[in-house]
């Protein structure tokens, strides 16, 4: 069973995306805040993770700056961002910072499903380098 940490502020939001992903099979962990997940990556060491960009404590690009350059061992986890800040500038600063995808709020669920099984290599999916909403 494929593990995915779940990095989101908005607590409804994060409930919905534990629920919808668990609904598919995978086992959830989640977080309120980058600093928050770097600890859940380490204890719960996830194969994917889905982090939105704008959070306290630590943003989800600053995060994700330390899993690429200070986490040797998940140095290479697929991440898939998601915000409302879906402007090209901010969508090309994540994909630079090492996001495997960037997807728009409000998400659409069956994108992001998809989304997940390209990034997990699961049979009969394909992911864009990018997608937005």
């Amino acid at each position: 069973m494929f593990k995915i940490l779940c990095v989101e502020d908005e607590a409804d939001l994060r409930q919905d995306l534990v629920e919808v992903i668990e609904e598919e099979g995978y086992e959830v962990a989640a977080a309120s805040n980058g600093a928050e997940g770097l600890r859940e990556l380490v204890r719960f060491k996830p194969d994917l993770v889905i982090s939105d960009c704008l959070m306290p404590v630590i943003s989800g690009a600053e995060m994700l700056r330390k899993i690429r350059t200070g986490c040797k061992d998940f140095a290479t986890v697929p991440v898939i961002f998601l915000s409302a800040h879906a402007r090209k500038e901010q969508i090309e600063e994540g994909i630079d910072i090492g996001a495997n995808c960037y997807i728009a709020k409000p998400v659409d669920y069956t994108v992001l499903l998809r989304t997940i099984k390209g990034l997990l290599d699961l049979p009969g999916t394909a992911v864009p380098a990018t997608k937005v909403n």
